[in-house]
């Protein structure tokens, strides 16, 4: 996503010269429209532990489908969603990890060995 940076607080948290102002464009992310909006992160991204490896499932950014919706493995023993969510450009990111999902026919210690073997990928 890309878009203008205004003058004024967020131009100057950004580095940037207060008098460009309006018409400097920003890559990446986020986007500051102007001082009285904040630039923020909300990603999400699922993540399916197999006895072989991690695989990575369905992305959303701001709660939208990125790519492609990727289903679950047959051969998942969990699926974890890591959440990165920043309020606004003032703040820190914050990095979530939640399992949303396990098969209830592997035994907790199986899957503890699992995820201890198998480094995360998140």
């Amino acid at each position: 996503m890309r878009g203008f940076v205004s003058s004024g607080p967020d131009a100057h948290h950004l580095g940037l010269d207060p008098g460009e102002g309006w018409g400097r464009f920003l890559s990446g992310d986020t986007l500051a429209m102007n001082e009285n909006e904040l630039v923020h992160d909300d990603v999400r991204t699922e993540y399916h532990l197999t006895r072989e490896s991690w695989v990575k499932g369905t992305h959303r950014f701001f709660g939208k489908v990125s790519g492609q919706v990727v289903e679950r493995p047959r051969n998942a023993v969990e699926t974890w969603e890591c959440h990165i969510h920043q309020p606004t450009m003032y703040e820190s990111k914050r990095r979530i990890a939640k399992m949303l999902w396990h098969d209830e026919s592997v035994p907790q210690a199986e899957r503890d060995a699992l995820r201890a073997r198998l480094q995360r990928p998140f």
